[in-house]
């Protein structure tokens, strides 16, 4: 009986011996192989470099009142950003040529002085406004508070500026302030608004824009992407001002599957 049992249990103890030894040394064999592909997953994503949103929808702005129109959804978008604590916005309109008359209409609306195209003048406490008269063909509207740039405003020479869009923008900052600066400097984001027609105007500005919206006439909408869109439907419903951060990553989600346009 005791012969019996002991050889029972030898091959048995040689069984899980061999098994175990199996396993350990499968173990050891795919652990290098493992860890080498970590390392190339960690390589790889080392030099991918980072994803910026070049263009981030398209807004059709068509027929009578369409400088409010871009009024109005534009200071959405800046009030929504502010709430966000993006640190600097930079808006360029390439549809703008002949500005220098609008500045002095700005000026004397906004009680600025009369060479405020040239000079840096105070419009309210802690508050200033600089516009500067650019040799490459445009201007910078710059607002700053203690040294810090609010926003910077690039027009392109044209024989339309939004005036309108101007005073908005001027207005819900100085009522923004106290909220934005609140915001610890360490949440803050920067990214850059681009309002162009198309990605070969911003490289003539020479921006590198991360966060893109596009306003311009466009005739239609079909054979644009679903992400474009989208994004115009929600300019244009009364439930904009309701727009969140998960709708702008639900967004830029549906961009990365998206062809880039505009060649870029």
């Amino acid at each position: 009986m005791t012969l019996s049992l002991q050889t029972i249990r030898r091959p048995i103890a040689l069984l899980v011996y061999y098994i175990l030894y199996w396993i350990f040394f499968t173990v050891e064999y795919l652990k290098p192989l493992f860890y080498k592909q970590s390392r190339m997953d960690t390589c790889r994503q080392k030099e991918q470099p980072k994803y910026q949103v070049k263009h981030l929808g398209i807004v059709r702005n068509d027929g009578v009142g369409e400088e409010t129109s871009i009024c109005s959804n534009l200071i959405n978008v800046i009030l929504w950003c502010l709430s966000l604590g993006i640190d600097t916005l930079t808006f360029v309109d390439s549809q703008v040529v002949d500005w220098s008359s609008w500045v002095r209409i700005l000026c004397r609306v906004e009680n600025f002085a009369k060479d405020s195209c040239i000079l840096e003048t105070s419009s309210c406490s802690h508050l200033t406004c600089t516009v500067e008269n650019k040799s490459t063909g445009f201007f910078v509207l710059k607002l700053w508070n203690r040294n810090q740039t609010i926003f910077t405003l690039n027009l392109l020479h044209s024989n339309d500026a939004h005036l309108s869009l101007i005073r908005g923008i001027h207005h819900l900052v100085r009522t923004k302030l106290e909220e934005y600066q609140m915001i610890p400097i360490s949440s803050r984001k920067k990214y850059v608004l681009d309002f162009l027609n198309s990605g070969a105007e911003g490289a003539m500005i020479g921006c590198e824009p991360q966060l893109v919206v596009i306003f311009g006439n466009i005739p239609s909408l079909v054979g644009f992407p679903a992400w474009e869109v989208r994004l115009s439907q929600i300019f244009f419903q009364p439930s904009f001002s309701s727009f969140t951060f998960r709708d702008l990553k639900e967004i830029v989600h549906m961009t990365l599957q998206t062809p880039k346009r505009f060649g870029t």
